[in-house]
């Protein structure tokens, strides 16, 4: 009998947490998220007499509760709001609902750049002179305050520098300046490059931020051609910790650590590579570091292989009690400041290659990690940062213009759908089925070529392939003519350049030029690079060009 109820009590319990958890599972879909919602205003109903009220109407067919954010005027038309997810998805299938993106948390990409460049000062930036044109610079910063009332609610950079995008048109802004971004993707789901299009075409230069993530492939922000995308420089700030060795030995790292600090006393110094079992012990990988060996220690971690601050997690998880990040020759001596998880600090090539020098020579070695500092005034800056882009904007001798038009053509190219350009670019504008669009087509300083293989199999004999690009350079500087230079990586693609002069007699003459590939006997999966100059003797007008079988 005692059994039967022990057993009746299990079920009961199993039910309680089965509905528990079933209850969980529902507050969890029925979680409301900020989602920022597109709306076709061109296809306002009929029956309302403005396009404020239909919002109002569209957001009350889905919800009760949910209210309107923030109205976009300009740069889009609709609205910001909290919905589910079913919500959303129930919004979105309404007539006139172009599209209804959630928000993405956008990352700053500077913080000083501003009272570096003396923006603050205006008397001195801007003095007075009856050669003064009256250009509006709209620079977006995060919005935030403590008064914000918005900011209860969790406001993100999305919502804000899209709101931001949409005064700045509003106001009349000739320039647009934003350093912010986020991940890639397509076109019509990224606020940025949404609100760029609108800008643009409303004669506005938009500049942003190329992002920190750099030089490897594919670790640029904000891609849209309409943007400019503009690589990073040094400030005259740096975050600098010093280490002391136990031979007295003194170095300059960085770091933004900002938490309980290492004693004054030394500590045990080992090199990451002496404390595995395993060939990326000196990475610090997770995992890869033995307890026995790390515990109540400051670990040195070689640089590349995963993040920077994942090895002071690691070292962490290990029982070590501080970090000292060593550059590799991949490097050099390009120093970033992380907000690590442990008393930490990064430095180069050279004196990381001392510090291991001086473990591998000591006794018992031993070291002290310094707290991290700000230090205002560093010089040389700015300087090209070592993870940037190269975009001699100041004076560049000729540059790749677009319109409107090749951004439209270029969204075709793409294979968009007319919904999906419509949400781009706020345009009705449907692709011509009888004209060939190809991403070539766009006036745009790189170039891109695809080459195929014959049978698509790694490995395989290709047939030779020949691709064409034109393109059309204007001339924004003073008469002068232009010769061609090539450089490629490989000798397995053939280039050439037609005409190889160009000669300019005017400020904003046009002059077109042809460039050919011919390609033949790479495996499938190959890359390559290569790069065209166009130079006067004066300026030297790259192009980066990158080469992919498939």
């Amino acid at each position: 009998m005692k059994s039967l109820k022990f057993k009746l009590v299990q079920i009961f319990l199993f039910l309680c947490l089965y509905h528990a958890c079933i209850v969980a599972q529902e507050k969890i879909q029925q979680a409301k998220r900020t989602y920022i919602v597109h709306m076709d205003k061109s296809n306002m109903p009929e029956s309302f007499t403005h396009h404020s009220l239909w919002y109002d109407s569209s957001l009350k067919s889905v919800s009760d509760s949910a209210s309107v954010l923030y109205r976009y005027e300009n740069v889009v038309h609709g609205y910001s709001t909290m919905l589910t997810a079913e919500e959303a998805d129930s919004l979105g299938k309404q007539p006139g609902i172009l599209s209804v993106l959630p928000e993405v948390v956008y990352e700053l990409h500077t913080t000083r750049t501003p009272e570096f460049l003396g923006l603050g000062k205006s008397t001195a930036f801007f003095p007075t002179s009856d050669s003064m044109g009256e250009v509006i610079l709209g620079i977006l910063d995060t919005g935030v305050w403590p008064e914000l009332k918005a900011w209860a609610s969790a406001v993100t950079l999305e919502r804000q520098v899209r709101a931001a995008m949409d005064e700045a048109v509003a106001d009349g802004v000739d320039v647009l300046s934003m350093s912010i971004g986020g991940g890639l993707s397509e076109y019509y789901g990224d606020t940025v490059a949404i609100g760029a299009f609108t800008a643009a075409a409303n004669g506005i230069f938009v500049s942003c931020s190329a992002g920190n993530s750099g030089p490897t492939p594919s670790s640029l922000s904000n891609v849209a051609p309409w943007i400019t995308t503009v690589g990073a420089g040094t400030l005259d700030r740096d975050f600098p910790a010093y280490i002391t060795l136990g031979n007295n030995e003194k170095y300059s790292g960085v770091t933004l650590y900002s938490g309980k600090q290492l004693s004054d006393s030394m500590v045990p110094l080992v090199y990451g590579g002496n404390t595995s079992n395993s060939s990326g012990g000196n990475l610090c990988m997770t995992g890869s570091l033995v307890l026995e060996k790390v515990s109540g220690k400051i670990v040195v971690c070689d640089r590349g292989g995963n993040a920077r601050v994942q090895k002071g997690v690691a070292v962490k998880e290990a029982g070590g009690v501080g970090m000292i990040l060593t550059n590799t020759d991949t490097y050099g001596e390009e120093l970033v400041a992380d907000a690590h998880l442990l008393p930490s600090a990064a430095v180069g090539q050279k004196t990381g290659d001392a510090i291991k020098k001086y473990i591998a020579s000591a006794h018992n070695p031993t070291a002290i990690i310094g707290p991290g500092t700000t230090k205002l005034g560093v010089q040389p800056s700015p300087v090209v940062a070592a993870f940037s882009s190269r975009v001699a904007a100041l004076d560049p001798g000729l540059v790749y213009d677009a319109t409107i038009d090749d951004y439209l053509g270029f969204l075709c190219a793409l294979n968009y759908t007319p919904n999906q350009i419509k949400s781009t670019t706020h345009r009705d504008f449907t692709c011509q089925k009888s004209k060939k669009y190809t991403v070539g087509d766009l006036n745009y300083p790189s170039f891109s070529v695809p080459l195929d293989t014959a049978s698509g199999k790694r490995g395989a004999a290709r047939v030779s392939s020949t691709i064409k690009y034109t393109r059309t350079l204007t001339n924004v500087g003073a008469p002068a003519t232009y010769k061609v230079s090539l450089y490629s990586q490989t000798r397995a693609v053939k280039m050439s350049v037609e005409p190889a002069t160009l000669t300019f007699g005017a400020q904003y003459e046009k002059k077109s030029y042809t460039v050919t590939f011919t390609t033949s006997s790479m495996p499938s999966g190959t890359t390559s690079f290569a790069h065209l100059e166009w130079s006067d003797g004066k300026h030297i007008v790259r192009s980066p060009i990158a080469f992919s079988w498939t």
